[in-house]
């Protein structure tokens, strides 16, 4: 290095830079006892302020912790968004292929009660009310009764007293 470069950076450092470090830390020895009185009385702000902050970020810091869960559910709406699109799509093109569309040209008939009241009149008119006749017991042959009186269903069942509980 230059000598002359090396003496007028020496000279600048002495002359001008430990003047001004010694002035800053002179100042911050005396403005010392202030600093912390002042951080004293302002301590309980301080935690106040700290205690808000933290109910604040108290849903983000949740949300964090639930991180894999809301990635997991966003995953599988947007895989059900998809599988719904394509069950739409394939059954459309499945009824236009196979011709099940429902498209009338006709607009539906909203029937009125007076148009409810005279198809009911027609219809009484064209069907006659057919009195149902009395039915009659259907007899059985003789040997049919006969095999049901000699079933084992037909038979009580006889209990045996128990000998050895005299």
């Amino acid at each position: 290095m230059n000598a002359y470069l090396a003496l007028i950076l020496t000279a600048s450092y002495y002359l001008v830079c430990l003047p001004l470090f010694t002035l800053f830390r002179w100042t911050l020895i005396l403005v010392a006892p202030l600093y912390f009185a002042l951080q004293f009385v302002l301590l309980p702000l301080v935690y106040l302020g700290r205690f808000s902050l933290q109910a604040a970020l108290l849903p983000l810091t949740l949300l964090a912790k639930l991180e894999t869960i809301y990635i997991y559910v966003g995953v599988a709406s947007v895989i059900g968004i998809i599988a719904g699109c394509a069950l739409h799509v394939s059954t459309r093109v499945l009824k236009s292929m196979f011709g099940l569309d429902n498209t009338c040209s006709k607009s539906p008939h909203v029937r009125s009660a007076a148009d409810y009241r005279a198809e009911r009149r027609r219809r009484r008119k064209r069907i006659p009310v057919a009195v149902p006749k009395a039915v009659e017991p259907l007899e059985l042959p003789r040997e049919s009764r006969m095999s049901k009186q000699r079933s084992l269903w037909s038979q009580p069942i006889l209990e045996e007293d128990d000998s050895e509980s005299c």
